[in-house]
């Protein structure tokens, strides 16, 4: 093995980088892990200070993924060859666990979500703030088709993110539609009050367990929002929900143009409809422009009226 070091100048001051590799994948590290410290400012910046006494990568032979020891992550050599298009997003996402995982971790095996769910996300959110929205909303498009399309086949079952049965503890539905619901709790809540509660969520657990009625309390304190609804319906059940326009008026009246759309809620494999669904409705108005507005989904059928 062969040492790569670097230094990143991080919140709590400077902190050594050190990653090891066979000396014929050197030249491979350099390039695949160029956005490094743009990855670990970008963490540092949602989650708060990095807490570790340095950042550290280990190549190895390991044909199963990657491994998130504080301070010297397992990272498997063939991301660096045959899996190169996902080297980045596993660099990302092991880093993030001295968030999710290292500094705050899941209490049980059932809640493991609270791990590798947030940590999947965690690889949106630098690919937002790395490369731009465009470019986020893409790769998240692509895990909410593998959630939607391969997790109830994978782990043979629609399954809830918790409790998780012990066989699935790293399955696809933990991973993909934990990452899901991480962004769907973000839509939710606004970042503004989303990325505050976290980090205090973080600092108030830090080096302790938590599980997920703890997040729900604890986030539902600190934003003033009753999430018990949302994990309800997004954590503690299976299956999805699908949401439609089944019908929609238009008529002129004294403003204009009065409008009137049903939108219905379906289910997929899950035991109850959704309450209080925060969906974005859009139109074009009669110059064309784009206009956005927010509807509360609640049961089957829900009327919204605009102008």
């Amino acid at each position: 093995y062969q040492t790569l070091w670097d230094t990143i100048h991080g919140l709590t001051g400077i902190i050594p980088v050190e990653i090891a590799a066979r000396a014929g994948d050197t030249a491979l590290v350099d390039k695949s892990f160029i956005h490094l410290r743009d990855a670990f400012h970008i963490l540092e910046r949602l989650w708060g200070p990095y807490r570790w006494e340095r950042v550290g990568y280990c190549i190895v032979p390991f044909q199963a993924g990657a491994m998130e020891h504080a301070t010297n992550i397992g990272f498997m050599q063939r991301y660096l060859n045959a899996y190169r298009e996902q080297c980045e997003a596993t660099m990302v996402h092991e880093l993030s666990h001295h968030w999710f995982g290292n500094l705050v971790t899941c209490k049980t095996e059932e809640d493991m979500w609270l791990n590798e769910g947030w940590a999947t996300y965690c690889s949106t959110l630098f690919m937002e703030s790395f490369y731009g929205k465009d470019t986020a909303r893409q790769y998240q498009s692509e895990n909410h088709m593998t959630d939607l399309s391969v997790a109830h086949i994978q782990d043979k079952a629609y399954l809830p993110l918790s409790p998780v049965p012990s066989k699935e503890t790293y399955g696809t539905t933990v991973y993909y539609k934990g990452s899901d619901v991480v962004h769907t709790l973000r839509t939710y809540m606004g970042d503004s009050a989303f990325f505050s509660c976290m980090q205090h969520y973080l600092e108030n657990y830090s080096f302790k367990t938590a599980t997920s009625t703890q997040l729900r309390d604890y986030l539902s304190l600190c934003s003033g929002m009753d999430l018990k609804d949302f994990f309800n319906d997004w954590v503690f059940s299976s299956g999805y929900p699908h949401f439609s326009i089944s019908n929609k008026e238009i008529k002129r009246d004294k403003h204009g143009y009065a409008v009137q759309v049903q939108i219905r809620q379906r289910l997929n494999h899950a035991p109850h409809l959704y309450r209080k669904v925060p969906l974005t409705v859009s139109y074009f108005n009669k110059d064309f422009t784009y206009v956005e507005e927010t509807v509360i989904v609640d049961g089957a059928c829900t009327e919204h009226f605009t102008h």
